[in-house]
């Protein structure tokens, strides 16, 4: 009994480290296209920003999702300010040498790369498409686009190294917008959330389950 309850213990640990972690969930655990389409964008936002992983788990944006409709109930002049966000989550841009013997293949909108650690990443992480872009010099820029929702500042590091011919993989840029949204827990039993719209700054703040409350006057 104590060993099978220590292997079940063990199970639990690795499927939490896919999930929050370093590693991809399956099923309904992670933002997907389809997923998404059925969660506040702001919530998806706020919860990139926190977890420490490559993907952003569903319970985090649920929480995320909670705390915003509570908070735009109570205060309902903050439901048109959202919060911003730098890059695309589904797609990467790569910039790949011209003697990669996958340039054809990509210039043809074939993702197969024949390096085994790259194609297992791109099926890893729902990679879907590939989209040539322009030629820079003595390499070639394409699109990727993911069917999982990366933080892409983050995923983009996985691919590094995996090909001599693999020259750059980066973020793809958004407009920031101009208003924003910051969640925090600024206290083992206190959540804050700044909403800023232009020059204008409202911040709330709750202790545990208890309702929001406008502060001013706080640093931020």
């Amino acid at each position: 009994m104590k060993r099978s309850r220590t292997l079940c213990l063990v199970a639990l640990a690795g499927l939490l480290l896919l999930s929050g972690c370093g590693g991809k969930g399956s099923g309904d655990d992670f933002v997907t296209t389809r997923l998404e389409a059925t969660i506040d964008r702001d919530a998806l936002l706020l919860a990139a920003r926190d977890v420490v992983g490559y993907v952003v788990p569903m319970d985090a944006v649920r929480t995320r999702q909670e705390e915003l409709t509570s908070a735009r109930l109570a205060f309902p002049e903050l439901k048109d300010i959202h919060a911003a966000s730098a890059y695309n989550g589904h797609e990467l841009h790569f910039a790949i040498s011209h003697d990669a013997p996958w340039l054809g293949r990509w210039k043809s909108g074939v993702l197969t790369t024949g390096v085994r650690e790259l194609d297992e990443l791109f099926q890893q992480y729902d990679a879907k498409s590939v989209t040539f872009l322009h030629d820079d010099g003595d390499q070639s820029w394409f699109n990727v686009t993911f069917d999982t929702y990366l933080r892409a500042n983050r995923a983009a590091g996985l691919f590094f190294g995996k090909s001599e011919a693999l020259r750059i993989t980066s973020t793809v840029s958004v407009s920031g917008g101009t208003t924003d949204i910051r969640y925090e827990l600024v206290a083992p039993n206190i959540t804050r959330m700044t909403f800023t719209k232009g020059e204008t700054v409202t911040v709330l703040e709750k202790e545990g389950t208890g309702n929001w409350t406008k502060k001013t006057d706080l640093p931020l």
